[in-house]
């Protein structure tokens, strides 16, 4: 049976980050844009204060914005994705 409303713990919201900024290096999405660094930010204070955040991050570098949402509850996906332009 699924878990309703149950929030996820400092060191579940970290270890859902994580994968993130994995991925984001292996495609070579480092500090050295701004839109990372804004994203970075975004994902401290989702794993510090357990804060959901909706991120929409436009990023002219990479032809599109960064998407996603930093889920509080179990029960909701945490995902970031590139969204192109169209």
């Amino acid at each position: 049976m699924a878990k309703t409303g149950v929030p996820r713990t400092p060191a579940e919201r970290q270890a859902e980050v994580r994968p993130i900024i994995e991925k984001m290096g292996e495609l070579g999405l480092n500090t050295a844009y701004e839109e990372v660094v804004e994203l970075y930010k975004l994902m401290r204070r989702y794993v510090q204060e357990g804060e959901r955040v909706v991120v929409n991050i436009p990023f002219p570098a990479a032809g599109g914005k960064l998407t996603g949402v930093l889920a509080t509850s179990v029960r909701e996906q945490v995902w970031i994705k590139i969204e192109k332009n169209r």
